[in-house]
């Protein structure tokens, strides 16, 4: 199964947030409740703070004191792999 394209675009004003920019349009809008994969426990554990999806992509903020340097391939790595599975529940 050939990799899913992401590409990480920096959100103006929210240096803690990054939208990875691939194709949602099958996933429901909004703020994240629950993920699947490996993304739902990083918000659970409290190594992201919040996850929306939108029409570009997914979006998700780093909780404090975490780093993208220490957690942004795995952070990437889970949403490249949960986009394409299902349990997405959003508010």
């Amino acid at each position: 199964m050939p990799k899913r394209e992401i590409t990480p675009m920096q959100v103006p004003g929210e240096e803690r947030a990054v939208l990875w920019l691939t194709a949602v349009g099958h996933l429901p809008k909004g703020t994240v409740v629950k993920a699947p994969g490996t993304l739902g426990p990083l918000m659970e554990y409290g190594v992201l703070e919040a996850i929306t999806v939108d029409s570009g992509g997914v979006t998700t903020w780093l909780a404090e004191p975490h780093t993208w340097t220490d957690h942004g391939p795995r952070i990437r790595d889970a949403v490249r792999l949960a986009v394409d599975l299902e349990g997405w529940e959003t508010a």
